[in-house]
């Protein structure tokens, strides 16, 4: 946002990287990930009202296309923040070449396909877990678009001669995960974003060459606010020999730190601990960090567990805790099913094991009056962790929060899903302003550092 209040996201492209890995696991060697956004990180212009744009530019990107000449591109649209950039890109390439073939995937598009194929510069969607119906599409492709080919394909939509949509939702997914190739780390560079997290100071702990993976698909919660599901439905975990495999090819590739980008990843503990057991036992424990940066089951937590953990390598946790309020938490919140009695008991064992811990709290949830919220921040500054993001709540399409606002008619008038981002206030809440929302985001993060002293000034944003 143009205000600069809000972080600018450097993450690697994981749903890329997990499709290109599977091309390559069947074939397919003459891959290239544009890695667009943080290439072009440090580059910013102007993007319609309040915002920047920042990534290679449009004719640095037209450049590489013309450079590689691709017969398919395929784009990556995580969420609806990004779907303006999307049909950017398709266009670019079109521009190059009106043969070659454009494919976008993700949430947005997951959601809302015939809004993407309402444009003429992209020819397929991906409908949900993208490796299998992208692979069987660059399979059948011919660049006549002979649609015959492709009719049958479960998890791709298109749009007929007739301008008309062809929508084949995905009817089945991956059971076994542990067949799905690893993502391509090694189609990144990850040097770039260690440089960028050490200029940034993006993260509130020592920077490490990092990339990310998932320990598991889909969630056995159905939190309201939470959209895991729209593209991984049904849990699904990998084995721990599996996910240790992964760890010892990145570590040889020069990875010293693993995100796992899910909520669940904890859920199946034999697992998890199995896992541990394997990263100890082969020394990796002491090379290699990891960690869920964008929430870890608190419910599940115990002493035990967290010393295991850290044991094995794990040094940070980030608790989604969302409320100082059980009422708010239980009613709203019930898949998260947090106690806050157990939150004081996390918070010690993660100190007493070396820690580093940060939370997450959710403004703006349904019947939260200005006090709710200005208990939560002060709940927030008497924790003892180490930082702190509030974000507000969103309704993300395909969610259940998302069909509520939608019944009840709580958008702002102008809504935009582009708009959707944990920084922006976009649906009406009783008795508090859209500016008095945005003030209190900041309010929290202000007030925090402030009662944390000058050992606490590198609190992040999170990711928005």
């Amino acid at each position: 946002m143009r205000s600069r209040k809000e972080g600018k996201p450097a993450l690697p492209p994981l749903n890329l990287m997990y499709i290109a890995g599977t091309l390559r696991a069947n074939g397919f060697t003459d891959i290239k990930i544009l890695d667009v956004m943080s290439e072009g990180f440090f580059n910013e212009t102007p993007f319609k009202k309040d915002y920047i744009r920042y990534g290679l530019s449009p004719e640095e990107i037209k450049k590489r296309i013309i450079e590689y000449k691709p017969n398919i591109v395929g784009v990556s649209c995580m969420c609806d923040l990004r779907k303006y950039h999307a049909i950017e890109i398709c266009k670019l390439v079109k521009e190059v070449n009106n043969d070659t073939i454009t494919v976008v995937g993700g949430n947005p598009v997951t959601t809302n396909p015939k809004w993407f194929l309402d444009s003429d510069v992209i020819d397929y969607a991906v409908l949900g877990e993208g490796e299998q119906p992208f692979l069987e599409l660059v399979k059948n492709l011919n660049h006549d678009k002979n649609y015959k080919l492709i009719c049958n394909i479960d998890g791709i939509g298109y749009r007929t001669f007739e301008n008309k949509y062809e929508l084949k939702p995905q009817k089945e997914w991956i059971k076994d995960v542990d067949t799905i190739p690893f993502p391509a780390h090694d189609l990144i560079d990850l040097d770039m974003y260690l440089d960028i997290w050490k200029k940034t100071g993006y993260q509130q702990y020592e920077a490490k060459k990092f990339s990310m993976s998932m320990m598991a698909r889909g969630c056995c919660n159905f939190c309201e606010h939470c959209p895991h599901n729209v593209i991984f439905p049904g849990y699904r975990g990998r084995s721990a020999k599996n996910i240790f495999d992964e760890m010892k090819w990145a570590y040889r590739l020069g990875i010293r730190e693993m995100q796992f980008h899910e909520y669940n990843g904890i859920v199946n503990w034999k697992t998890v601990e199995e896992f541990c057991n394997l990263m100890i036992k082969s020394g990796l424990s002491k090379e290699m960090r990891w960690g869920w940066p964008i929430g870890i089951w608190l419910k599940v937590l115990t002493r035990d567990r967290l010393k295991l953990m850290r044991e094995a390598g794990m040094d940070y946790l980030c608790l989604a805790i969302e409320s100082y309020d059980q009422k708010k938490l239980n009613d709203i919140m019930k898949g998260k099913d947090v106690d806050i009695r157990h939150v004081d008991n996390v918070i010690a064992w993660g100190r007493e094991f070396g820690y580093n811990l940060h939370a997450f709290f959710m403004l703006g949830l349904e019947g939260q009056t200005k006090e709710d919220i200005e208990a939560t921040i002060n709940y927030a500054k008497q924790l003892d962790i180490d930082t702190a993001s509030f974000f507000i709540a969103q309704p993300l399409p395909g969610t259940p929060f998302w069909n509520h606002c939608v019944e009840k008619k709580l958008f702002f008038e102008g809504f935009d899903t582009f708009h959707l981002r944990y920084g922006k206030s976009n649906i009406k809440v009783t008795g508090i302003t859209p500016e008095e929302l945005e003030h209190y985001r900041h309010l929290g993060r202000e007030e925090f550092v402030k009662a944390k002293g000058t050992a606490y000034q590198k609190i992040k944003e999170g990711i928005c």
